[in-house]
């Protein structure tokens, strides 16, 4: 019952331990994006610079600049609601501008992370786990 009790013990520790390490992408993403990376099946890059703190800081309504200064320049621009199709259903938004964070490159699970512009102030934050 000893061995049982201290098991159960460290088997908390640990958890509580994990919990705190990933407590700012969980907040993001929840916590059913979690077996999906402790068993490996995810396949997130994230841009130079990106961390998921500096994540959680952005608010509508900050600059691009701003959020720039805490996530670094993004992997890459690009028109949510450029296209033809969509830019006809939403032609308020076509002027619209997403950095994107993350992206993955065997185009599998991964944690998206997107910040939308509307002339360069933010609009939208896009953070959560994809499963493809």
């Amino acid at each position: 019952m000893a061995r049982l009790s201290l098991y159960l013990a460290l088997l908390v520790v640990a958890l509580a331990s994990y919990a705190a390490l990933t407590a700012p992408r969980i907040r993001i993403d929840g916590f059913l994006a979690e077996p999906f990376d402790l068993l490996g099946l995810t396949d997130t890059h994230y841009a130079e610079g990106y961390t998921h703190r500096g994540f959680n800081r952005i608010e509508v309504g900050m600059t691009e600049g701003e959020v720039i200064s805490i996530l670094g320049e993004p992997l890459y621009r690009w028109s949510p609601y450029g296209s033809r199709n969509v830019s006809k259903r939403f032609p308020e938004k076509a002027h619209y501008v997403a950095l994107t964070y993350s992206h993955s490159p065997s185009s599998t699970h991964y944690r998206l992370r997107q910040v939308i512009l509307d002339r360069d102030v933010v609009k939208e934050i896009r953070g959560y786990f994809y499963v493809d």
